[in-house]
């Protein structure tokens, strides 16, 4: 009763604000900041210095972002937020057993979610559905832990192995703001030109287009991995 009677519409430019005032607070008071990228390639890379701050906030809303403009199919935001949480709880354990139990923890919230969002379990469309409010709270816990996890002296993941961690939502949103800037739109305007929309377009349906981006992330992920125990 409350959520409805105190909402409102809440448009592009303030959820930009919204998030901007998050990032800014994660890493001003929480200490959540790149401070280093690693080696991008070979005597490329290193101690960002005065980039920091500026690059990190830049990442942040790019991530809650990618993570909210994914949400646009039953089951697929979900399941790419569960995939990724997932390879960060097996990458955190044991070094950083409490962070590994949070992430975990959310893992099985999603997992709950999905059977009443995704149409594998017997439905023909979604009874819940995640909204802007949940995918940029996912999407904001996502890129905390992928930065927590890839900085300092205890971190377990490069930070290149966290941009393969979350790939597929990152590659479709820079991708399809590249596309809208080129035709002189707004890079935050509506579309639908994301993959999952172009699948759809082709004739695969919504579960198999799930599954498709799914397994898409799910090799991304595998790689990211590998490039870690490998030290690639």
């Amino acid at each position: 009763f409350l959520d409805l009677y105190y909402s409102y519409p809440m448009f592009a430019s303030h959820r930009l604000v919204v998030e901007l005032c998050c990032s800014l607070f994660a890493v001003l008071y929480c200490g959540v900041r790149i401070d280093d990228i690693g080696q991008l390639w070979p005597g490329l890379g290193g101690s960002l210095v005065l980039l920091a701050l500026p690059l990190t906030i830049v990442g942040m809303v790019g991530a809650i972002n990618a993570m909210n403009m994914t949400d646009g199919v039953d089951g697929l935001a979900g399941g790419l937020a569960a995939l990724t949480l997932t390879a960060l709880a097996v990458m955190a354990y044991p070094r950083h057993s409490e962070i590994a139990l949070q992430l975990l923890s959310m893992v099985a919230a999603l997992v709950g979610f999905l059977v009443f969002n995704s149409r594998f379990f017997g439905r023909t469309r979604a009874a819940i559905f995640m909204g802007d409010g949940g995918s940029i709270f996912i999407g904001f816990a996502i890129v905390w832990y992928l930065v927590t996890l890839s900085q300092g002296r205890d971190a377990v993941i490069t930070p290149v192995s966290a941009l393969w961690l979350f790939a597929v939502p990152l590659v479709d949103t820079v991708t399809i703001m590249i596309r809208r800037v080129a035709r002189g739109n707004s890079p935050f305007s509506a579309d639908r030109e994301h993959l999952h929309h172009i699948l759809m377009l082709a004739g695969f349906g919504v579960n198999r287009t799930v599954l498709i981006i799914l397994g898409l992330q799910s090799l991304c992920i595998l790689i990211g991995i590998g490039s870690i125990y490998y030290r690639v």
